[in-house]
């Protein structure tokens, strides 16, 4: 076993004893979520809206000497593919916006029971059709102490500022976790709720349902619209529901798939002057697929987590 490896592992254990399970490190990524053309809420024009992300990262966790921290590094990157249809004008409007961000993940832990963790991420979210400048640039964070209560229970509380309602926000945030056998509840305030049903061939496969809200927050030029107004922002949000299957592939391995329903979709699109132009659309289906590298465990892998 390698040097890397064995500290991986290390790392492994070290969450585990965290009760902050070893899923919850996830070493790499890829995801794709597509969402199908619904109709503009109050619009008599006919006009319809659809769009697709897809997202990677990776992740380089590090022990320190103390064996009470543990630091990741992270690099992410994904992309938001949006269209306004009108079936009657037969015509149709493509947007596409990316985001590149590093995070920076820091986990202490006190004594058995209390946790810190915290996380920042900066992050340039844009169109790129246009030179860089601090509208493109964009932080993120989340800061939050846990306590494990016993084996099967943690509970804990913090602060996060997210995009993920489709304009930076402050927001209390709550966590509680709840693993027993095979059933395992991951809910994070307000982010996202999580059940687990471990169950088949070494439990190797996972039954679940989930609720989470998601978005995000662009520069854009006006070279992204076919009007003539001068466009400068774009945000976005959707709140998914749905149930989710996933399969250990390998040990480290993890594939998993989800649909239902997304609904609270919201666009606004914000010109120079600042004018807010939103355009919230009906609840439609989505369907989601992806594939995570977890780290070596001596316990069973659970579902991973969404990343902030």
């Amino acid at each position: 076993m390698t040097k890397s490896i064995k500290q991986i592992v290390s790392i492994s254990l070290l969450l585990l004893c965290f009760q902050s399970r070893a899923q919850d490190l996830k070493l790499a990524g890829l995801e794709f979520l597509s969402y199908p053309k619904v109709k503009f809420k109050d619009d008599a024009g006919g006009n319809k809206a659809a769009f697709s992300e897809a997202g990677a990262f990776v992740s380089f966790p590090k022990m320190l000497q103390d064996k009470k921290t543990i630091l990741v590094n992270g690099l992410q990157y994904g992309i938001v593919e949006t269209a306004i249809y009108n079936d009657a004008l037969s015509s149709k409007n493509e947007m596409t916006f990316h985001k590149i961000s590093y995070s920076f993940t820091y986990i202490y832990r006190f004594n058995e029971k209390w946790t810190f963790i915290g996380r920042l991420s900066p992050t340039l979210a844009s169109d790129f059709k246009d030179k860089l400048s601090w509208h493109d640039f964009i932080v993120q964070g989340n800061a939050m102490v846990t306590k494990k209560f016993n084996d099967n229970v943690i509970g804990g509380a913090g602060l996060i500022y997210t995009m993920r309602f489709g304009k930076p926000l402050l927001f209390p945030s709550i966590q509680y976790q709840y693993k027993k056998d095979r059933h395992a509840l991951n809910i994070y305030l307000p982010i996202f709720a999580n059940y687990v049903y471990q169950t088949g061939p070494e439990n190797k496969i996972g039954l679940g349902f989930r609720a989470a809200v998601n978005g995000a927050n662009f520069n854009a030029s006006s070279k992204s619209f076919s009007s003539d107004t001068e466009m400068d922002r774009f945000n976005y949000a959707r709140a998914n529901i749905g149930p989710f299957v996933n399969y250990q592939l390998t040990k480290t391995l993890l594939i998993e798939a989800s649909g239902g329903i997304s609904t609270m979709r919201m666009y606004q699109f914000e010109d120079l002057a600042g004018s807010k132009h939103k355009f919230d659309s009906e609840s439609g289906g989505f369907f989601n697929i992806g594939i995570i590298l977890l780290p070596p465990s001596p316990k069973k892998q659970l579902t991973p987590e969404a990343q902030e």
